[in-house]
């Protein structure tokens, strides 16, 4: 687990405490939706923010949204960083064609 390797604290206590923060001090304030395309990244096994609510983003935009879950939990963009290149690399191509 990531939370066990002493070696990576100095990387994920600025981290922390920014989700901490975020969580603390974040007030939704509604907006006018976005007009540009939205693409979501959650992990599957993230219990602070589930699917239901990553699905959420969808409300944010009147283009296409898309809600891609990857294994893993709160930490899964450091576990799963070559798949969410590769499909931000995707979703992107499609923007050109």
């Amino acid at each position: 687990m990531i939370l066990a390797d002493r070696e990576l604290w100095p990387f994920l206590v600025p981290a922390l405490r920014a989700d901490i923060t975020i969580l603390e001090t974040y007030r939704y304030a509604e907006n006018p939706q976005l007009a540009c395309p939205i693409t979501c990244f959650c992990g599957t096994g993230d219990a602070m923010t589930p699917e239901a609510e990553a699905a959420e983003w969808r409300k944010q935009t009147s283009a296409e949204f898309r809600l891609h879950m990857l294994s893993g939990d709160h930490f899964f963009p450091l576990q799963e960083r070559p798949q969410i290149l590769k499909q931000i690399a995707a979703d992107l191509s499609l923007r050109d064609n």
